[in-house]
């Protein structure tokens, strides 16, 4: 008796999922697939070598992508015009 109750049960709730799911599609819900946006950020350094990291500026939807890297990168990485460095040799 127990077995039957609890497929009875099982049988019933999978009737209410598929029909929420099949009423779910007549109303015409699409689910929002909008992706990401990002862009770089500002450079942390003029010259000599800096950092960017991935800027988000608007969230996927529900069922969108994002391709913004998870890490930052190298920039600015071209020396300093203008600085010179001197080597002092001791004798």
């Amino acid at each position: 008796m127990r077995i039957v109750n609890l497929l009875l049960c099982s049988l019933i709730l999978l009737i209410f999922v598929s029909e929420g799911d099949a009423w779910r599609r007549r109303q015409g819900r699409r689910c929002d697939t909008t992706p990401c946006q990002w862009h770089w950020a500002s450079c942390s350094a003029q010259c000599g070598g800096g950092r960017q990291s991935a800027v988000l500026t608007r969230s996927q939807g529900q069922c969108g992508s994002c391709n913004k890297p998870s890490s930052s990168r190298s920039c600015n990485t071209h020396c300093c015009a203008g600085r010179r460095y001197y080597v002092v040799i001791k004798t």
